[in-house]
C-alpha cells in the first residue's frame, strides 16, 4: 500500500513533464485541418495523462455518468485531480503538434469542469451556478480564462476550427456527449474524435415526421461550425447516419428541429 501511494505521488510530481496524429478516415470524409504527418513519439504530448485517465476510469461509468459523490469523498483522489489541474495551469504547449495541443486543451476543459463541480459539491445542475462557464477564471497554459473563453473565444473553437470537438467536450450535463474514460493524446486524438462523432450523432438524430428530423441543440448553438465544414447542418448530420435518415437529410424540404437540452448533472 505504501509503495502504491509512493508510486502514485511520483506520477503526480511528474504531471508537469511533457509526456500521432490523425488516422485517416475511410468511409467518412476527413475534417478540415487534419494533419498528415507521421506518428510522433509519446513524449510529444503536452502533459502526462495517466493519473487523469485512471481517475476517469475509476469514477466514470460506460454511460459517461460521474460518481461525483464518491470522488468528492476521496481526499486522495481530489488531491490527484487538483495536481493535474495545477499542471494544466503551468503547462507550455508551445512547439507541440496541432493534435498534441488540441488534446491538451480538450482534456483541460473536461478536467476543469469536473474539478469545479467537485469544488462546489453538492449540486444538481451547473446551470444553477451563474458563474460556472463565464465567470470563474481558471489557469490554462499560463493564462487566466473562463470555460467559455477556453472553448469559444480564446482557444479551442477559433484556433482549431474542428467541429468534432463538440462530441468530446463535456459540460457536466446529461445531454452532453458521453464523458469518455480515455484521456486524449496526440496519438489517439483522431480515433477518439471519429468514434465520438459516430457514436453521438446517430444517438441523437431521428426522423420525427415525413419531412422532419430532430437532433441535439448542439447543432443549433454551433451551427456555424458544422456549416463551415459541410455547408449545412443537414449535410453534416448525413455524413454519420445511414439509410432513410440519410436520404431525408439530403432533401431540400427537410426541416431540422432541435430537442430541448437536459442540463441535469451527469451524475450517477
Amino acid at each position: 500500500m505504501v509503495l502504491r501511494l509512493l508510486a502514485t505521488l511520483l506520477v503526480v510530481l511528474t504531471l508537469g513533464l511533457v509526456a500521432g496524429p490523425a488516422l485517416a478516415e475511410t468511409d467518412v470524409p476527413t475534417e478540415p485541418n487534419e494533419p498528415n504527418e507521421p506518428n510522433e513519439p509519446e513524449e510529444a504530448d503536452v502533459l502526462r495523462y495517466e493519473v487523469y485517465e485512471e481517475l476517469l476510469q475509476k469514477y466514470v461509468d460506460d454511460r459517461g455518468r460521474v460518481d461525483y459523490a464518491a470522488w468528492h469523498a476521496s481526499r486522495l483522489d481530489r488531491s490527484l485531480l487538483n495536481a493535474f489541474v495545477g499542471a494544466i495551469g503551468t503547462a507550455d504547449p508551445t512547439g507541440k503538434s496541432r493534435d498534441a495541443q488540441l488534446a491538451f486543451y480538450l482534456n483541460a476543459y473536461n478536467a476543469l469542469v469536473i474539478h469545479d463541480v467537485l469544488r462546489r459539491w453538492p449540486m444538481t445542475t451547473v446551470m444553477d451556478e451563474e458563474d460556472f462557464f463565464d465567470g470563474r477564471k481558471h489557469q490554462v497554459a499560463g493564462r487566466s480564462m473562463t470555460l467559455d473563453e477556453l472553448e469559444h473565444t480564446e482557444v479551442i473553437r477559433p484556433r482549431f476550427q474542428e467541429p468534432r470537438i463538440h462530441f468530446v467536450l463535456v459540460c457536466a450535463a446529461i445531454d452532453c456527449p458521453r464523458l469518455r474514460t480515455t484521456a486524449l493524446t496526440a496519438a489517439n486524438l483522431e480515433a477518439e474524435l471519429r468514434a465520438a462523432t459516430r457514436e453521438y450523432i446517430p444517438s441523437v438524430t431521428r426522423q420525427t415526421g415525413d419531412s422532419t428530423v430532430e437532433t441535439s441543440k448542439l447543432f443549433k448553438w454551433f451551427a456555424e461550425d458544422f456549416e463551415a465544414h459541410s455547408g449545412t447542418v443537414a449535410a453534416y448530420l448525413a455524413r454519420y447516419v445511414t439509410g432513410d435518415l440519410r436520404a431525408l437529410l439530403g432533401q431540400d424540404d427537410t426541416t431540422i428541429e432541435f430537442a430541448e437540452y437536459d442540463w441535469a448533472l451527469n451524475a450517477r
